[in-house]
């Protein structure tokens, strides 16, 4: 499994699906997200991830075989 990346570290490519790390006023989770070069990060369905701060990201992991 790929390890967290800070996203003080690096950035992924600008609309690429990542998994991302979201500390939120409310609640902490993990969704996956894209980074705009515009409009800054929202989830996959587009919602804006506005008031939240985004720590860490990774790529996400290939999907499985298929039989």
């Amino acid at each position: 499994m790929n390890e967290w990346i800070s996203v003080y570290s690096s950035l992924p490519g600008y609309d690429k699906l990542v998994l991302v790390n979201v500390i939120d006023p409310i609640k902490n989770f993990v969704t996956i997200a894209n980074l705009d070069e515009v409009f800054g990060w929202h989830k996959e369905n587009g919602e804006p991830l506005k008031k939240c701060r985004i720590s860490h990201w990774m790529p996400l992991p290939e999907p499985p075989e298929q039989n």
